[in-house]
């Protein structure tokens, strides 16, 4: 196995832009035990302890910023105490552009999932750059966001598990229909409400 063939793809099942068409495209060149999708959090802990076990050098996932951030956060908790004493490295990460929410991958990607993985297969090509990563309560991440935008990502995370159940709403509430959804039913009648409260 050369060396640019020894890294990892980890999708996110539940994405909406991870189509059966996009699979299959993708088993068609990556071989196929390096292939791994996440339809859960627990299932996501478990193979990102598996990549690790692996030593993957490299890892690209596939799903958006929350799949990425998800995946480094796992990869952190199942590192060995050792391990974690040493502080040691995160793999080579690409972030392949197939979320609802890709600012990530747009620092990163060519915007093309497909030329990205070819690319890196057929010559192990690699222009990498540092990302610092924040960490607060425990948790990893690229950006934060302190007004709106965080008040509206809450209220999209409280949409999504209270619609995401029910199976006709599941496909609206779980990509930018959700961030409609939770910004005019929840943000802004909230500020309206205390805006008028203040008067």
């Amino acid at each position: 196995m050369h060396a640019h063939e020894n890294f990892a793809v980890m999708l996110n099942a539940n994405a909406r832009k991870v189509t059966p068409s996009v699979r299959r495209k993708i088993e068609g060149f990556v071989p196929p035990e390096n292939i791994f999708y996440s339809r859960s959090m627990e299932e996501s802990l478990d193979i990102a302890s598996e990549i690790q076990s692996r030593q993957y050098p490299t890892v690209f996932t596939g799903g958006g910023d929350g799949t990425f951030v998800k995946f480094v956060n796992d990869y952190c908790e199942s590192r060995s105490p050792v391990q974690k004493a040493r502080s040691e490295a995160l793999p080579d990460m690409g972030v392949l552009h197939l979320g609802t929410g890709n600012a990530v991958a747009s620092i990163v990607s060519s915007g093309n999932y497909e030329c990205d993985l070819q690319s890196y297969l057929a010559s192990g090509y690699r222009n990498t750059q540092q990302l610092q990563l924040l960490e607060a309560d425990g948790m990893r991440f690229p950006f934060g966001g302190l007004g709106w935008d965080a008040e509206i990502l809450n209220d999209y995370n409280r949409v999504k598990r209270s619609l995401g159940m029910n199976r006709f709403l599941r496909p609206v509430v779980r990509n930018v229909g959700g961030y409609f959804a939770a910004f005019f039913g929840k943000t802004m009648p909230r500020h309206v409400t205390q805006m008028f409260n203040r008067v």
